[in-house]
């Protein structure tokens, strides 16, 4: 039986290249680019802001010593990429939306996709991503894409979502998406502060509801037995079978009951699911 293959169009790709795009990149993204040293790896990485708070996470990916394309989600890459430029000044690089370039994503791990770039490591859960050129003949990432990345809690952010959570809140430690060891970047002080004082009280948390409500997505709040606030979604997903949610949640307030406060303003029950 064939592996099911996705054409991951909600994805924008920005290109940067020339003699200066390593250097540029190391000093704006979160994770330390030197770590790319061969075709077709990748990245988890992450834009903040100088408080620290994230922007967008992405992947990035390593294409030659002088050419790397940035995997932007929710189709935010003119906004990305309208930062990014800002940084530019006179360096010797070139930042653009490549449209010729897609990602697709498999349901298996090192299978191969004729005419792909395989890109390196897998995901975690054992999904591959590739990268092609030319017209795209997959179908859209459906539901089981969808529902894998929010199990696999990786935190995509919505424009809802972008700029309200810090880097651990997210999870991007977990991730592999932050460096401490490399030099300054915006938000860098504040990662650093986190990740040595233990000062992190909200963590990532997946959600479950038996309502299939689709009004239950990013910037959702998410209020305790008290009717105390206890977090937000970041993002989510509705079935038939009912509705899962990834949501940002304060340590102290994800215990007992829960309700995620839907667009009319409802209480909706939800559950935490435990990781697998």
């Amino acid at each position: 039986m064939s592996v099911p293959v996705y054409s991951l169009d909600s994805f924008d790709l920005i290109s940067c290249e020339g003699s200066e795009a390593k250097s540029f990149l190391q000093s704006l993204l979160s994770n330390d680019v030197g770590q790319l040293d061969q075709p077709g790896s990748l990245q988890w990485t992450a834009l903040l802001s100088p408080q620290g708070r994230v922007q967008a996470v992405m992947l990035l990916i390593h294409l030659d010593p002088e050419h790397y394309l940035l995997a932007v989600p929710f189709r935010r890459g003119t906004v990305i990429l309208e930062q990014l430029r800002r940084f530019v000044l006179r360096r010797k690089l070139a930042l653009r939306i490549d449209s010729g370039q897609h990602l697709l994503g498999s349901m298996a791990g090192a299978e191969a996709i004729a005419g792909a770039l395989a890109l390196q490591p897998p995901l975690a859960d054992g999904r591959s991503l590739h990268l092609a050129d030319g017209a795209n003949r997959y179908p859209a990432a459906d539901a089981n894409w969808h529902r894998a990345d929010l199990h696999s809690r990786i935190p995509w952010l919505p424009e809802a979502a972008a700029d309200r959570h810090l880097a651990h809140a997210l999870g991007l430690d977990l991730l592999g998406a932050i460096s401490l060891k490399k030099g300054c970047y915006p938000g860098q002080e504040i990662v650093a502060r986190t990740h040595y004082l233990g000062r992190s009280k909200r963590h990532l948390a997946l959600l479950r509801s038996a309502a299939n409500d689709s009004g239950l997505a990013a910037g959702r709040q998410i209020r305790d037995h008290d009717d105390q606030l206890a977090g937000e979604s970041i993002g989510g997903l509705s079935d038939p079978a009912g509705t899962l949610l990834l949501a940002v949640l304060s340590d102290d307030r994800r215990l007992g009951q829960l309700a995620a406060i839907g667009a009319d303003g409802r209480r909706i029950p939800v559950e935490l699911v435990e990781p697998a």
